[in-house]
């Protein structure tokens, strides 16, 4: 019998989030949870975008500077919830996601001016974030040109058929993402393939191992039970799914398997907050929230 989020517990989360989250995150949480329209949170999203359309303080990324891996961040609540490739915040984002390729390097950095990241064994993580950009460029692709399209998927293939199993860890969840939105299906399927062949590779399998080091957390392969990987990876969910439940700190927030002080922690406590009832209400685990037609997205 799997555990499941006690009334309680969520009401916890629930004042945390409107107490001690971003706004960001409270946005979120009144969208997915009390049905407040989106323009709440592309409010806030717009106040985090800079002027060169790219996004600070998304978490991952810079703090006070665009950055790739942070806009990609943005870029994941946009395609959630559906906004247009026509609305204002994603025409400049796919603009500064063009503008902040590197050419010499055929890649994007993860951070601002990051040379170090570009040529310290780029082969090996070129995925995180570039390939999950490249594959945001596809979702919007009316707004990118068709060339640099061609040309950065071309790119984002060779790199993928010249990696090992397993793919490396976050790399391989960027990739999912960009199978997501190509319009290959030869493509979209060799990605599948050969990231299931390693994810494993990549979860820590001790669950005694769980409190005491970060991991990279099964379900975000499969945030919806309809996601492709559920099926291969629906024990390992299961068991950490549970492990959400039952490490709820007593102020209602997410236990963060990292050290992080400061306003670090506020934000990440928030970012994990938010994103675990998410997933708990998406796998019916919330109490009274038990019904499949209550889920949020999919990652299919």
């Amino acid at each position: 019998m799997h555990a499941v989020l006690t009334q309680n517990q969520f009401s916890k989360a629930r004042d945390f989030l409107l107490r001690e989250g971003r706004p960001l995150e409270q946005q979120l949480f009144r969208h997915y949870f009390e049905q407040s329209d989106v323009e709440g949170i592309l409010r806030e999203l717009n106040a985090y975008q800079m002027p060169d359309g790219g996004f600070r303080r998304m978490g991952e990324g810079n703090r006070n500077a665009s950055s790739p891996i942070g806009s990609t961040v943005a870029f994941q609540h946009l395609v959630e919830l559906d906004v247009g490739s026509d609305h204002p915040i994603v025409q400049k984002g796919v603009d500064y996601f063009l503008s902040a390729y590197d050419q010499d390097y055929a890649a994007w950095p993860q951070n601002a001016d990051d040379r170090r990241y570009l040529e310290d064994n780029l082969y090996q993580h070129w995925g995180n974030p570039s390939a999950e950009i490249v594959g945001y460029l596809w979702k919007y692709r009316e707004s990118v040109p068709p060339e640099f399209l061609e040309h950065v998927t071309a790119i984002a293939i060779d790199h993928f058929h010249n990696l090992s199993v397993p793919v490396p860890g976050f790399s391989d969840l960027c990739y999912l993402r960009l199978a997501r939105w190509i319009l290959t299906d030869s493509i979209r399927e060799d990605i599948y393939r050969k990231v299931s062949e390693g994810v494993c590779q990549n979860l820590q399998l001790d669950h005694t191992r769980w409190h005491t080091q970060y991991f990279i957390k099964p379900y975000w392969y499969a945030t919806h039970p309809t996601c492709v990987f559920h099926g291969l990876l629906r024990d390992e969910i299961n068991a950490c799914l549970d492990f959400d439940i039952e490490t709820q700190e007593d102020d209602g927030s997410a236990y963060l398997t990292f050290k992080v002080d400061g306003e670090a922690k506020r934000i990440w406590k928030s970012i994990w907050t938010l994103e675990g009832l998410k997933i708990l209400k998406n796998y019916g685990r919330i109490e009274t929230m038990r019904s499949s037609d209550q889920s949020i997205g999919s990652d299919k």
